[in-house]
């Protein structure tokens, strides 16, 4: 999450965002890739502290803060395409990540998560209509795709 955290943020001010730059090349990746670092090491090292549910927890509250994330990537970046900011946390998260072979798009042999979002008008950019903030009210997730069964991890 630290990584894909980094060249989301990277990428919203349009700067160097990649593991083969030098910290100086990709000053703000590498930052904020630091500081997600700390914050994941800190939170681990408490002691007691129950780290599986901690897992679980922290991968549902990235899907989740992703929607509440992209209105501040918006404004970060008012000139980026919403397709672009979008695209930035799916897919090349999961590529800066190294797991785009299974994850990042929705297509044949990978896995999502999967979740509906109500629009006000059927008649909006959906692309712009995320970027811009939902509500937790509009969110329902997908627990079964029709035709396909239920959702496996």
């Amino acid at each position: 999450m630290p990584l894909s955290t980094a060249y989301s943020v990277a990428e919203a001010f349009e700067q160097r965002a990649d593991l083969n730059d030098s910290f100086r090349e990709a000053p703000l990746f590498y930052a904020t890739y630091g500081a997600c670092a700390v914050v994941a090491v800190t939170l681990v090292l408490i002691p007691g502290a129950p780290l599986i549910p901690i897992l679980f927890l922290s991968q549902a509250l990235n899907a989740v803060l992703l929607l509440a994330i992209l209105p501040f990537l918006r404004a970060l970046a008012p000139g980026v395409p919403a397709a672009s900011l979008l695209e930035s946390a799916t897919r090349e998260g999961a590529r800066a990540l190294g797991f785009d072979a299974d994850y990042g798009t929705i297509e044949p042999g990978k896995s999502a998560r999967l979740i509906a979002v109500a629009l006000p008008s059927p008649n909006i950019d959906v692309e712009e209509y995320l970027v811009s903030g939902i509500e937790a009210p509009q969110i329902r997730w997908i627990d079964e795709v029709p035709g396909a069964g239920p959702y496996e991890d």
